[in-house]
């Protein structure tokens, strides 16, 4: 008999975490396992790419419903959480073998409700938690928070330093296991080109969904220097999310519609990103950068600001151009990337060497131990 597993996430919006888990759907081995996916949400970009044999449950009918918003409120201004609970409990009705919470946050609180309807319950933390505490944000507080890994039978953490960080909040947790998340080397690596035929030069790509955590407003004051200065670049971000406005008005601000442009969310995007010259990270805060991994497996040369997750990933700068939390060094990383092609294939090579960790395989296996 196949071992009956519940996912839960918020939606499948396009940011990091709903991605890792739209490939590990995408691999997983249904002849061993019924798969459920319990969202909150049923929007989100990557709905349409979640696998046919996965039974999707919606916790609402229908998105904005007054049910759903009276059921926020009380949480979120009453701490009174009877009615969302009976609301997902409702949903819920079937026992699994185990439950999974595969992000913090609000996947983390849906799952305390259900923890009797399992004989395992794990949750996934993505996020460094320590440097940035966004989970806890309206209708979720530290105290449920806490509550809810110390319920856990397991908590995964998809970095050594995402772990590390986590521990700094000190929650007790009962077990602790690293799984990176997966990445499709394979699949990634086929949309490889030669840079030298398809592009002259100064193509910079970043990728992720424009929130403040992201920082993408650095590289735009990198862009307005480097325009200042008549070095030749174009700059493409793509990814979607509540700071296109903003970031918009910045580059219609300093003028830069011709040298910077953000593209939208794009689906595969290894084609857009295999064209680039540099590939660059400029975020404040990464758990397990899924981006910066794509990049790797397409050989582009990194710039990357140290966090916890690019440091972990770069080998503290082994595989890719590390720098500090500031504009000053992104831009002077960024300038002579462009200007030094030796130092753009060398800097590639490194990728390439870095990608070679990537093991899909290893990783889905990973995953099976622990459900």
């Amino acid at each position: 008999m196949n071992k009956k597993i519940l996912f839960i996430m918020s939606s499948l919006g396009g940011g990091g975490a709903e991605k890792a888990l739209i490939i590990l759907l995408r691999n997983f081995d249904y002849k061993r396992y019924d798969v459920h996916l319990l969202l909150s949400s049923t929007s989100g970009i990557y709905q349409s790419e979640v696998p046919e044999a996965v039974k999707v449950i919606p916790l609402y009918k229908r998105s904005g419903t007054m049910l759903e918003r009276l059921a926020f409120f009380l949480s979120a201004r009453f701490a009174c959480f009877v009615l969302e609970r009976t609301v997902t409990r409702k949903v819920v009705k079937e026992r699994y073998d185990t439950i999974v919470s595969y992000m913090q946050g609000r996947p983390l609180k849906l799952h305390t409700y259900l923890l009797d309807r399992a004989a395992r319950n794990i949750s996934w933390v993505h996020a460094d938690l320590y440097a940035s505490h966004s989970s806890t944000r309206p209708g979720l507080f530290k105290t449920e928070e806490k509550h809810g890994y110390k319920s856990m039978d397991k908590v995964v953490f998809v970095s050594t330093a995402v772990k590390d960080q986590f521990m700094k909040l000190g929650y007790k947790i009962k077990k602790a296991s690293v799984i990176t998340n997966p990445i499709d080397f394979k699949r990634i690596s086929s949309f490889t080109i030669s840079r030298e035929k398809k592009n002259p030069g100064g193509k910079i790509v970043l990728c992720g969904r424009l929130s403040p955590e992201k920082a993408f407003d650095r590289m735009t004051r990198v862009a307005k220097r480097l325009k200042e200065e008549n070095i030749s670049f174009r700059m493409d971000i793509l990814g979607e999310g509540p700071e296109r406005g903003y970031l918009q008005q910045l580059i219609e601000l300093d003028n830069l519609q011709e040298a910077v442009c953000l593209r939208g969310f794009v689906s595969p995007p290894y084609p857009e990103m295999a064209l680039a010259d540099i590939f660059v990270s400029c975020s404040e805060t990464e758990g397990y950068p899924l981006n910066v991994c794509e990049a790797m497996c397409l050989g582009l040369p990194i710039v990357a600001t140290r966090c916890a997750g690019n440091t972990e990933v770069l080998a503290d700068g082994k595989y890719g151009m590390l720098v500090e939390q500031n504009e000053e060094e992104l831009y002077q990383a960024v300038k002579e990337m462009l200007l030094n092609k030796d130092l753009r294939e060398e800097y590639a090579a490194c990728s390439r060497e870095g990608a070679k960790q990537f093991n899909l395989e290893r990783v889905m296996s990973q995953v099976y131990d622990v459900l």
